[in-house]
C-alpha cells in the first residue's frame, strides 16, 4: 500500500496568486522594457521605492516611483527620474540593508551607485550625482547584485569576468577587490548563497559552475553541463541549502529548468522541460515559503513551484496565475511589507507594457483576525551580519533575522490630519515622507514594519540568540499637492471597440493567396473601387476584385500579371483605377484597371519604367499630396537608392545613391510629401529633403538587424519605427525628426513575437495601429504630446484596447476616414486578410448621443483621394497642403451645438400613483415600477463607457 498519505503536507499548497485591484497597480507609466542584458528583472524593489526602466532618450533614465503611491501616473507633473547613464540601462539592485542605496550598470561598462534622497527625486532637481563610480570593465555590464549578507560589497559581471567590489571607498574604483575571470565565455548569470560565501554563474558556454570567491577566485570548485539550448539561462540560489536552480532552454529550444546539487554538479537532481515559449524564464525564490516563482517574458501566466528541503527533493506544482496582460520582468516585495493578516505569503511586482502590476499569492483561511505564525517563519531582516572588510577576510554569517507578528511592533504614531493608509519601512531604515494617495487604502496595501526581534545566526551552523532590537517611531506625512499619480487626462478613445462588419460584407473563400513574401511586403492594397491581394502561380499575379461585391469569391479570380515575382504594388491615391507593381525583373509597371474591374487576366501594362542599374526593386510609395509622383527603393547590386519618378513622364527625375550602406528596409514620404524617411539594415534612420537630395539628419534604429517599418506621425514632427529589440520584442520607437542623431525619444515594447508587423497610423485621432502576421490580434496605441519640464514637446504613447479577433491575420489596408461611418462614431475601417478571406473591420467609439455629429472626434480631415499639386509643379519647387473636408453629414447637427440632454422627472410621477393607488394590485405596480427604469434609462446622461452594455439593434440583423 502507497505510503503517500503518511507523508508531510505543505501548509502552502494551497496557495492561489492574483493581481491586485486595478485601482492598487502603478499604472499609466511609460515603462521601456527593453534591455540588452537577458539578466536583468527590469524592476527593482526596496522597502521604499520601485526602480523601472523609464522609456526616455537613450534608455539610461530610471524612474523612482515611492512604493507607497499606486495608482495612475500623471504625465502632467514633475517626474521622479534619475537620468543615471548616456547610455542605455542593462541592469540595477536596490541593497537590502539600506533601502536608498542604488546600484546600476550601463552598456558603456560603467557602475553607479546612488544614495536616494529620503524626499524622493524631484525633476528640477539638477544635484543628480552618484556617490561613487565604478569604471575598468571595458564592455558592457551584464548583472550586479548586491551581497545578501555583507554591507556595501557589489558584484558585477562583464564578458567573461564577475567581479566582487567594497563600495566603502571615498573615491572612484577601477580595480575589484576580487575577480572570477576562468569562464570559457560571456557570463549570463549569477546569484549567491544565502549565507554569502558560495557564488553560482551559468555562461554562454553552456557551463554552470560554483566558486568559492574568497577560497579560490581563480578557479571553480565545481561545474558541469548546463542548459544545451543556444539562448540565454538564469540560475538563483535556494536560500541558504546547497541546491540552485536554472533556467534555459533545450537543443530544440523548450524552455525547462534544472535543480542542481552544488556539492556535485556533473547532472541536475531534476530537470523538467516546460513549453515551446521563446521568452527567458526569470526565477525568483522565496526561502521561507520554499516556493520558486517562474516568471516567463512576454508570457501572461506566473508559473510557482514548491521544493521540499528533502535529500531527495519533491517538486509540487502550484495552480498558475494569470496576469492577463504580459509580463517583462517582476521582483519580490520585500518580506516585511506583506499584509501577514490577510495570510499574504509572497507579492510580486511585474512589469507590464505599461504598468507595474502586484500580484499577490495568500492562503485561504477560515478567519483573519489572528496572526496564522505557522505560514510566517521568522525572516530576515535588514541588519547585514558582516562588513565589507569583515566578509573579505573570511568571516561568515547569516543575517538576523525578525518576527512578522504585528504583536512585536510598536503602533504607528499618525498625525491628526492622517486619512490614508501607510506602507511604513522596516524598523532599521529611515520612513519615507510621502503619503499613498487614497487609492491605497487597501488591506494589500503593505503594512508598517514589525518589531526586529532577531534570532541571530553566529557563524554557519552555529546559532545564537540576541537581544530585541527597538524600533524608532514612525512619522507620517500628507501626499504633496503634486502627486505623480493624481488623475490624468481621459483620452476620448480608451474605449474603443474594434469587430467585424456582419458576415455578408466579407469576402470569403480566398483561393490561392501567395504568402511567400519578405517582411516589408504588404500583402493587400485597397482603395474605394477595388481590393488587390498577391495570388500564388508563375508569372507574377496581382488579384483584383470589386470593393461593391462582397461575399463568395469566384474560383479564379482576375489579375495583372507581371512576368516576374512580384516584390510591391500600390494603388494610386488620386486615381483608384491605377495600380503599379514592382518585380525580380528590376521594372516597375503601371496598369489602367476599368472601373467595373476586371474580366479576366492582363498581361499588358499601361507602361514600363525602367533603369539602367536597378535591380531588386523592393518598395513602392506614391507621393501622398502630389499628383504621378512615385517613390521607388531597389538594392542595385549593393548600392542602394531611392528614385523618384514623374509616371505622366515616364521618367526618373531624382536618384538618391550612394545615400545608404546596407539593403534598405523601409522608405515613407513626410505627410507633406516633401521629405523622404529610410531604415535599413545598417541600424541606421535618415531623413532626406525628396528634391535636393540633401540627407537632413541621421540617427540610430533598433537594436535587431531584422526589418522594421516606418510611419510618420502626422504634423507632430516625429516619427515612429516599429520593429524589434534584442531577441523576438517587437517595439515602437519615436523620433524627433528635427534631430534623428539623439536617439529615441520615446520607446515602447509590445510584445515578443517573431512576425514583423504592418502599421497605419491615423492623423485625425493621433491612433497607431500594428497587425503582426500571424496574430490575431491588432494593436492601437495613442500617441500624444505631453510638455516637459524643459518646454519641449515629449511624445507619450498610450495603450489603448487591442482588437481581438478569431482568426490569423496576414496584414489590413485601410480605406480613407470619408469612407467610415459618421453616424456610427465609425472612426476607422479596414480590410484585414486572412489566409481565405477579406474581413471587413469597423473601430467605432462608444457614445451616449449618436443622434449628433460627434465633432469634437470627426474634425475636418485632410481629402488624400484628390492631389494639391501635379507633378510637374512640384519638380519645380512649388509646396501646396492637401485641403480638408468636413465630414458631417447635412443633416445632422453637430455635438458641440446640441442642446442640453433633457431629463424628465417621471420618477418623481411615478411615485405618486403608487402612493395613491396603495390598493392596486401586483401587476399594476409592477409595470409601473418598469416605467420607472425605463425612464431612468432613457433620460440619464451616462459616461460613455456605461454605452458599452448590450448589443447594438443592426447587430441582430442577419
Amino acid at each position: 500500500m502507497s505510503n503517500k498519505r503518511f507523508q508531510n503536507i505543505s501548509k502552502f499548497r494551497n496557495s492561489l496568486g492574483k493581481p491586485v485591484k486595478k485601482e492598487l497597480w502603478y499604472s499609466d507609466l511609460p515603462i521601456n522594457t527593453s534591455s540588452s542584458s537577458e539578466a536583468s528583472n527590469l524592476i527593482a524593489v526596496s522597502s521604499k521605492w520601485l526602480a523601472i526602466k523609464w522609456n526616455f532618450g537613450a534608455g539610461g533614465t530610471l524612474g523612482i516611483l515611492p512604493i507607497n503611491q499606486v495608482g495612475k501616473f500623471n504625465a502632467a507633473g514633475p517626474a521622479p527620474l534619475l537620468d543615471a547613464h548616456t547610455s542605455s540601462l542593462s541592469d540595477w539592485d536596490f541593497s537590502e540593508f539600506d533601502s536608498d542605496l542604488l546600484a546600476t550598470g550601463a552598456e558603456d561598462g560603467v557602475v553607479k551607485i546612488w544614495k536616494i534622497p529620503e524626499q524622493g527625486l524631484e525633476a528640477t532637481d539638477e544635484a543628480q550625482k552618484p556617490i561613487l563610480t565604478i569604471t575598468g570593465h571595458g564592455r558592457r555590464v551584464e548583472s550586479l547584485r548586491f551581497h545578501p549578507t555583507a554591507d556595501k560589497i557589489l558584484t558585477t559581471s562583464f564578458a567573461k569576468e564577475i567581479r566582487i567590489w567594497d563600495i566603502n571607498a571615498q573615491t572612484d574604483l577601477s580595480n575589484p577587490s576580487l575577480v572570477l575571470a576562468n569562464h570559457g565565455d560571456i557570463v549570463q548569470s549569477f546569484a549567491w548563497k544565502g549565507d554569502g560565501s558560495l557564488l553560482g554563474s551559468t555562461s554562454k558556454d553552456l557551463i554552470v559552475r560554483v566558486w568559492d570567491p574568497r577560497v579560490n577566485p581563480g578557479e571553480a570548485v565545481t561545474s558541469g553541463k548546463s542548459h544545451q539550448g543556444p539562448k540565454a539561462s538564469r540560475v538563483t540560489w535556494l536560500g541558504n541549502r546547497d541546491q540552485m536552480l536554472t533556467t534555459g532552454y533545450d537543443k530544440m529550444r523548450y524552455r525547462q529548468y534544472s535543480l542542481w546539487d552544488v556539492r556535485d554538479l556533473s547532472k541536475p537532481i531534476v530537470m523538467n522541460t516546460m513549453d515551446a515559449g521563446t521568452g527567458l524564464i526569470i526565477p525568483l525564490f522565496d526561502e521561507d515559503t520554499n516556493k520558486l516563482f517562474l516568471i516567463g517574458k512576454g508570457d501572461g501566466t506566473i508559473g510557482s513551484i514548491e521544493i521540499s528541503e528533502d535529500l531527495k527533493p519533491s517538486i509540487e506544482a502550484s495552480r498558475p496565475c494569470s496576469t492577463t496582460v504580459p509580463q517583462y520582468g517582476a521582483a519580490l516585495l520585500p518580506k516585511r511589507l506583506l499584509d501577514v493578516m490577510q495570510a499574504e505569503i509572497a507579492r510580486l511586482m511585474v512589469v507590464t507594457a505599461n504598468a507595474i502590476v502586484p500580484v499577490s499569492f495568500d492562503i485561504p483561511r477560515k478567519q483573519y483576525l489572528d496572526f496564522h505564525a505557522e505560514l510566517f517563519p521568522d525572516t530576515k531582516g535588514d541588519v547585514p551580519a558582516l562588513t565589507a572588510a569583515e566578509w573579505l577576510t573570511g568571516e561568515t554569517k547569516l543575517v538576523a533575522k525578525v518576527s512578522l507578528d504585528p504583536k512585536n511592533k510598536k503602533p504607528q504614531q499618525l498625525p491628526a490630519s492622517s486619512t490614508t493608509s501607510v506602507i511604513s519601512p522596516p524598523a532599521t531604515t529611515q520612513t519615507p515622507t510621502q503619503a499613498p494617495t487614497p487609492a491605497a487604502t487597501s488591506s494589500l496595501a503593505p503594512q508598517a514594519p514589525v518589531a526586529a526581534i532577531p534570532t541571530v545566526q553566529g557563524t554557519v551552523n552555529t546559532a545564537v540568540t540576541s537581544p530585541t532590537i527597538p524600533l524608532s517611531p514612525i512619522t507620517v506625512t500628507s501626499p504633496t499637492a503634486a502627486s505623480r499619480f493624481a488623475p490624468t487626462r481621459t483620452s476620448y478613445y480608451r474605449y474603443i471597440e474594434g469587430k467585424p462588419y456582419h458576415p455578408s460584407q466579407h469576402y470569403d473563400d480566398l483561393r490561392g493567396l501567395s504568402t511567400n513574401k519578405s517582411s516589408e511586403f504588404d500583402l493587400i492594397q485597397v482603395n474605394r473601387l477595388f481590393i488587390a491581394v498577391t495570388l500564388s502561380g508563375a508569372g507574377g499575379r496581382i488579384g483584383i476584385f470589386p470593393v461593391s461585391k462582397p461575399g463568395r469569391l469566384p474560383v479564379k479570380i482576375s489579375a495583372v500579371m507581371c512576368s516576374a515575382e512580384v516584390t510591391d504594388f500600390k494603388f494610386d491615391p488620386f486615381d483608384p483605377t491605377v495600380l503599379v507593381t514592382s518585380s525580380d525583373d528590376a521594372k516597375i509597371r503601371v496598369w489602367k484597371i476599368p472601373e467595373e474591374g476586371l474580366v479576366d487576366d492582363v498581361a499588358e501594362p499601361t507602361a514600363v519604367l525602367s533603369a539602367p542599374h536597378m535591380d531588386r526593386i523592393s518598395h513602392l510609395v506614391f507621393n501622398p499630396t502630389v499628383k504621378n509622383v512615385l517613390l521607388s527603393a531597389s538594392a542595385d547590386r549593393g548600392n542602394s537608392t531611392i528614385r523618384i519618378w514623374d509616371i505622366e513622364a515616364r521618367k526618373e527625375k531624382i536618384a538618391l545613391t550612394g545615400s545608404h550602406d546596407d539593403v534598405i528596409y523601409s522608405a515613407i514620404w513626410s505627410y507633406d510629401g516633401r521629405l523622404i524617411a529610410t531604415t535599413s539594415k545598417d541600424k541606421k534612420v535618415r531623413i532626406f529633403d525628396a528634391r535636393t537630395k540633401e540627407k537632413i539628419t541621421e540617427g540610430p534604429s533598433h537594436d535587431s538587424v531584422r526589418a522594421s517599418r516606418l510611419v510618420w506621425l502626422g504634423e507632430t514632427g516625429r516619427l515612429a519605427s516599429i520593429g524589434f529589440g534584442r531577441g523576438s520584442s517587437r517595439e515602437i520607437i519615436v523620433y524627433n525628426t528635427a534631430d534623428l542623431s539623439t536617439g529615441a525619444v520615446d520607446k515602447k515594447s509590445i510584445d515578443v513575437s517573431p512576425s514583423s508587423m504592418v502599421p497605419y497610423y491615423d492623423t485625425d485621432c493621433s491612433i497607431l495601429y500594428l497587425a503582426g502576421s500571424g496574430d490575431r490580434s491588432i494593436h492601437t496605441y495613442e500617441v500624444t504630446i505631453h510638455p516637459s519640464n524643459s518646454g519641449n514637446k515629449v511624445p507619450i504613447i498610450n495603450s489603448l484596447p487591442t482588437v481581438e479577433l478569431l482568426t490569423l491575420q496576414q496584414g489590413f489596408a485601410f480605406t480613407p476616414k470619408r469612407h467610415c461611418n459618421v453616424r456610427a462614431v465609425e472612426i476607422a475601417k479596414m480590410y484585414r486578410l486572412t489566409p481565405t478571406s477579406v474581413e471587413t473591420i469597423g473601430v467605432n467609439v462608444p457614445r451616449s448621443r449618436t443622434e449628433f455629429f460627434q465633432d469634437d472626434i470627426f474634425i475636418p480631415t485632410h481629402d488624400i483621394e484628390n492631389p494639391s499639386l501635379d507633378s510637374v509643379a512640384w519638380f519645380a519647387g512649388e509646396n501646396k497642403e492637401l485641403r480638408r473636408v468636413d465630414l458631417r453629414p447635412v443633416d445632422m447637427t453637430p455635438l458641440s451645438q446640441a442642446p442640453p440632454p433633457v431629463i424628465a422627472h417621471k420618477k418623481e410621477v411615478v411615485r405618486e400613483t403608487i402612493n395613491s393607488n396603495v390598493t392596486s394590485s401586483n401587476d399594476q405596480f409592477k409595470n409601473m415600477l418598469n416605467t420607472d427604469k425605463s425612464t431612468d434609462q432613457e433620460n440619464s446622461n451616462d459616461l460613455p463607457q456605461n454605452a458599452l452594455e448590450g448589443v447594438a439593434d443592426e447587430e441582430w440583423d442577419d
